[in-house]
């Protein structure tokens, strides 16, 4: 049974080799489509996150806006945005290389046991840095847009709002779980209709490569807009919530009474001194 198995997955790939082969120029091109798509949809992204902020914050003030001058004053903050971006993507490529490589010499060395502990090790470290960068990046991005600031300076202050208010973003975050798991639910139930449709169209010639190059955009656009419903939530909430812990409280203070007042202000009078004075 499962040697009938394996040479049927052998066929299958064996198919899929000699369909690429004979259809290279399509199939790059189809890839060059998607990418290009792909990196569209990220630029579109980051300006449409750097806008819907600006939109909320005018709306927070009580200002006029519109579509067309949010994304505009999403431009301005597009290589900020997106140098916090590269910086944070750097850094977790870093630190999965400081935690990964004493890993793979280990299991290199045959010290399976001990690159097993260590492995679990790096990745309860790897945990907190992941949560780290999520929160510095969605506190940075308010931090450009609403505060101006450099993409570096952002980071900072970020790492600061969360360290002091780690409690309370931790909790926050944690309810957008449920809401992360019904998205990405609701995303599998509309996508996967449309890629099993893709992968039996990709076999059926140039027509079929068409057809799952349309259907490929379908699912993009879906996806598309679905993230961008997601990401309006998002930004409202996480927005509302850092001004709630980044505003700084003012103290109100406690006026004292008009009698204590008066009592500090006006001289203490002596009742002996006062009637020698009037004789």
């Amino acid at each position: 049974m499962n040697y009938a198995f394996d040479e049927k997955n052998k066929n299958s790939s064996e198919r899929a080799t000699q369909f690429i082969s004979d259809h290279l120029g399509l199939v790059i091109t189809g890839a060059i489509i998607l990418t290009v798509i792909f990196l569209m949809f990220v630029v579109l992204s980051i300006i449409a996150r750097g806008g819907i902020i600006e939109s909320i914050e005018k709306v927070l003030k009580n200002k006029p806006f519109e579509f067309r001058s949010g994304m505009r004053e999403g431009k301005k903050y597009f290589w900020k945005i997106f140098l916090l971006g590269i910086i944070l993507c750097l850094l977790m490529i870093a630190s999965i290389v400081i935690l990964a490589t004493p890993v793979i010499f280990l299991f290199i060395a045959k010290s399976y046991i001990l690159g097993v502990m260590l492995a679990i090790f790096a990745v309860l470290i790897f945990i907190p840095i992941v949560i780290l960068v999520t929160y510095i990046k969605t506190y940075g991005e308010i931090y450009i847009v609403s505060g101006k600031l450099s993409s570096w300076n952002a980071i900072e202050t970020s790492y600061e709002l969360f360290r002091k208010n780690l409690a309370t973003s931790l909790i926050m975050g944690i309810l957008f779980i449920p809401v992360g798991i019904i998205l990405m639910i609701a995303m599998m139930i509309l996508i996967a209709p449309l890629a099993v449709l893709a992968v039996a169209f990709a076999f059926l010639g140039k027509i079929g490569i068409a057809v799952t190059v349309i259907i490929g955009l379908a699912i993009c656009i879906i996806i598309l807009l679905i993230q961008s419903v997601f990401q309006v939530f998002h930004q409202t909430a996480w927005l509302l919530f850092f001004h709630e812990i980044a505003t700084p409280i003012v103290e109100e203070k406690i006026e004292e009474p008009i009698e204590e007042v008066e009592k500090e202000i006006l001289p203490t009078v002596d009742p002996v001194k006062t009637a020698e004075i009037e004789k």
